[in-house]
């Protein structure tokens, strides 16, 4: 039986795949649209809070109130075609919010990608009142995330520890990078820096939580696909939920999956914290004095790598500064043409660098 927040969820994902397509297959566009577009009437006229039938499944129990869905739902639909009838449908909703933007949230609440799409886009009609309020929310939310990371030893977000809360950590550098859109603090930049370093070895473990990347990174996740076949190590690139309800409790054990398992939701996540850092802010920001870490300019020409065991790091033609994951210099380059060079011979061990030309 079909479910109204995971039909919502299908509204706002293809609604955003069809402006995403657009500019390369029209024909898929379309038929993204078309289909967002069937599920959103489909939803107006069946206004009720459905629940699906999840009887046939075993696992755990995937159900959450529809309200933040339809209001996502919303905010996509008008950013996709413009039309006044989503806009009013996201404002009424958004209005009724007591906290527009949450500090933290997950897949059972996402209203902040709806909260984040009104800010973000460049469409008129938009309510002032609501605006400012949504971004002011925003701004103090991002401010406290940060402030979280700065006064933690091993810059960590979020101060309490449940199922999945490396992938929260995670999410939570999109909240401070789009809060920097608006509010260009160094805080913000540092902060997301804080949280890619606690989850590639900057933590109690002292080991990374990604597999293949970072230092020691995990061997055993909770994944069929690694532990179903012949090969020693795990599929790379894959964030692990981490350790709960204490730091310690983390153990890198396949059948250990409230600890070592992976999840889309956090997944994506991590994706997005590295890939705020390919398109960098333009903004220079300013050294961070702290003597534990500090933001580096990021410019166009600012390249983000994740240099695993046995990996290279490949480099821009001219000469190259190396930054650590906390902005500490590692390394000054230069190269009369563009090419790889093996991590190791460069004395660094895995982790995560900031590749920046200089010249």
């Amino acid at each position: 039986y079909w479910g109204s927040a995971a039909t919502a969820d299908f509204v706002a994902m293809t609604a955003m795949a069809a402006r995403f397509f657009e500019p390369f297959d029209t024909s898929y566009a379309a038929r993204c649209l078309a289909a967002a577009k069937k599920s959103y009437d489909f939803l107006a006229a069946n206004p009720a809070d459905v629940t699906p039938d999840q009887t046939a499944f075993s696992t755990g129990a995937y159900t959450t109130r529809d309200g933040d869905d339809r209001l996502w739902a919303a905010a996509e639909m008008w950013e996709t075609t413009g039309e006044d009838t989503y806009l009013t449908d996201f404002e009424t909703r958004a209005s009724a919010q007591s906290v527009k933007v949450d500090v933290d949230f997950d897949w059972s609440n996402v209203k902040n990608l709806g909260m984040y799409t009104y800010l973000l886009s460049h469409r008129d009609g938009r309510r002032t009142g609501l605006y400012d309020s949504v971004k002011e929310r925003l701004l103090l939310a991002a401010d406290t995330v940060a402030a979280r990371g700065n006064s933690n030893l091993y810059g960590r977000t979020i101060t309490n520890y449940y199922w999945g809360c490396n992938g929260s950590i995670a999410r939570q550098t999109m909240l401070m990078q789009i809060a920097y859109r608006f509010s260009p603090k160094k805080e913000y930049l540092n902060g997301c820096l804080d949280a890619i370093g606690h989850l590639f070895g900057r933590n109690y473990f002292r080991r990374s939580f990604v597999t293949g990347i970072g230092i020691n990174p995990p061997m055993n996740p909770h994944d069929r696909r690694s532990g179903g076949d012949a090969v020693t190590d795990p599929w790379p690139g894959y964030l692990v939920g981490g350790g709960w309800p204490a730091e310690t409790s983390w153990v890198d054990i396949q059948d250990n999956y409230n600890t070592n398992e992976i999840a889309i939701n956090w997944q994506g996540a991590l994706v997005f914290a590295l890939a705020g850092f390919v398109n960098a802010p333009t903004d220079a920001v300013a050294p961070d004095r702290h003597p534990r870490r500090g933001a580096i300019a990021l410019k166009k020409n600012t390249f983000l790598k994740i240099a695993g065991i046995h990996d290279k790091i490949a480099f821009p033609s001219g000469t190259a500064v190396i930054y650590d994951c906390r902005g500490r210099l590692m390394k000054k380059l230069r190269r009369t043409t563009a090419g790889s060079v093996n991590r190791a011979s460069l004395g660094l061990g895995p982790g995560i660098f900031i590749v920046k030309r200089v010249d």
